[in-house]
């Protein structure tokens, strides 16, 4: 899934762990959650 979503967006699948375990932790206040 999350590198589904990567691909969709372009992003490196590895940015957007990181990206999600910063949300996780409440750093994004309205990021989507994938």
């Amino acid at each position: 899934m999350s590198k589904d979503v990567a691909l969709a967006l372009d992003i490196h699948p590895l940015m957007l762990s990181h990206w999600r375990k910063e949300y996780e932790e409440g750093k994004f206040s309205k990021a989507p959650r994938y």
